[in-house]
């Protein structure tokens, strides 16, 4: 069985961070575990390409590596430090092999050409670079038009591999119960605000699907499955030969 991706502690976090992991728990948690995980396999000086960076709210899990961001001009995202690198995920401008590492995180659905993301991605890597991309399963609409796809395992693992990657590692992130219990908690925003009078009922609702919430996460540990995740969490390596 895979490695599942648990939410790890939050303590050694700064407060930004924590501030971060608490806005959506179930899906954040896991997935910066996986992020930890990604930052304790390279060596300390090692460059990290973190591609569709936004605010680079994960910058702090990648302080021993030289950490570049990337970002292309139209996005939503105001970063208080300026991405470093201006450019699409499809054309970056920079070498071929320049990076040991790349980070990719909940991008890959607002391209409209994955393949080509990928492609570019083994282009700009080392012999030898690692990738870890987390992508979803189950999301609703965001940062709209550019919301264009989700994603399988088995979706994944051929986009990868026909874009030569090698070592593909694919991971839910998360049980069902989680999956289910944080659209609950997100679905008193997700309904919106009307003006036919009714908020008032809107307002009753959210705060009963937050409670119910709450009691479906206590399930997680009885699923056995992991199939409907939010997330995917991927490793791959570019080959060496």
């Amino acid at each position: 069985m895979a490695l599942r991706w648990q939410a790890g502690p939050v303590a050694e976090f700064s407060d930004a961070l924590k501030s971060f992991i608490a806005g959506s728990p179930r899906s954040r948690g896991p997935h910066i575990t996986f992020l930890q995980t990604a930052a304790q396999e390279l060596a300390p000086g090692a460059n990290l390409l973190d591609v569709g960076a936004g605010d680079a709210p994960y910058r702090e899990l990648f302080s021993h590596l030289d950490y570049v961001t990337c970002d292309w001009e139209n996005t939503q995202y105001e970063p208080a430090v300026p991405s470093d690198i201006s450019g699409n995920a499809d054309s970056i401008p920079v070498p071929d092999a320049s990076f040991d590492a790349i980070l990719n995180t909940q991008v890959l659905e607002h391209v409209p050409e994955p393949g080509r993301v990928l492609d570019e991605f083994w282009r700009v890597l080392r012999p030898g670079g690692r990738l870890w991309i987390s992508a979803p399963l189950v999301w609703y609409l965001h940062e709209e038009p550019h919301d264009y796809y989700r994603y399988t395992p088995h979706g994944l693992r051929y986009l990868l591999e026909k874009a030569r990657f090698v070592d593909v590692d694919i991971t839910p992130l998360n049980d069902a119960f989680s999956t289910v219990a944080q659209l609950m908690a997100d679905l008193g925003w997700m309904m919106g605000r009307h003006t036919d009078g009714h908020d008032p009922e809107r307002e009753v609702i959210a705060g009963t699907m937050a409670a119910f919430a709450d009691v479906v996460a206590n399930f997680a540990p009885y699923d056995a499955q992991w199939i409907f995740p939010i997330n995917y969490a991927v490793r791959a390596t570019k080959p060496t030969g």
